[in-house]
């Protein structure tokens, strides 16, 4: 599952095509949320779209263990749903193959088709991280999305991440390994 960053998209001239209104409902200990989004995105297309997005949220540390769940996030939006990252696409719909990345990839992958034709719907996800004293860091993710024309999708990612640190007679740094072989390679897309 790829993360995006807009400061690697192209912006349009006007950087005005999104605008939003959000409002936050959270219990004692902000372990139980509800946010409601009204937004209204101009896409590539150039038309102006306008949409609602619910998100329920549960969420939970357990300082005392190092773990951290979220254990149900649920996310519906109506179809004129788009958001901030949406409207920085420059077509509605191609890959994003970043060149930079990785000079030597000419085909992209099928993880880095983007359509805007066809809206999210529903979200459901589960997130578990435990941080284990010093040595690491190990992260369970599911999620199970709704898109309007396609079959739901299930994904399913693990990770193990470890720091390392050296002592150097001037300091300490901290450098942070990640290591693709192990439990990252779990990554299933299923229907």
């Amino acid at each position: 599952m790829a993360l995006r960053c807009m400061a690697e998209r192209n912006f349009p001239v006007n950087i005005m095509r999104w605008r939003s209104v959000a409002v936050r409902i959270w219990a004692i200990g902000a372990a139980v949320s509800l946010d409601v989004t009204q937004a209204t995105s101009t896409l590539a297309d150039n038309n102006a779209y306008q949409g609602k997005s619910l998100r329920f949220l549960y969420a939970k540390s357990l300082a005392q263990t190092g773990t951290n769940l979220q254990l149900l996030g649920y996310r519906y939006s109506t179809s004129g749903f788009y958001t901030l990252d949406d409207t920085a696409w420059k077509q509605m719909s191609g890959y994003d193959n970043d060149e930079r990345t990785d000079p030597d990839e000419s085909t992209p992958e099928w993880a880095d088709y983007y359509n805007l034709y066809y809206t999210r719907r529903g979200k459901v996800q589960l997130d578990i991280n435990q941080q284990f004293r010093r040595d690491g860091i190990a992260f369970y993710y599911r999620q199970s999305a709704k898109v309007t024309g396609i079959p739901m999708k299930r994904i399913l990612c693990c990770r193990w991440d470890t720091a390392i640190r050296w002592r150097a007679l001037h300091g300490a740094f901290l450098t942070t390994i990640t290591n693709p072989q192990a439990i990252q390679s779990a990554i299933k897309f299923s229907h």
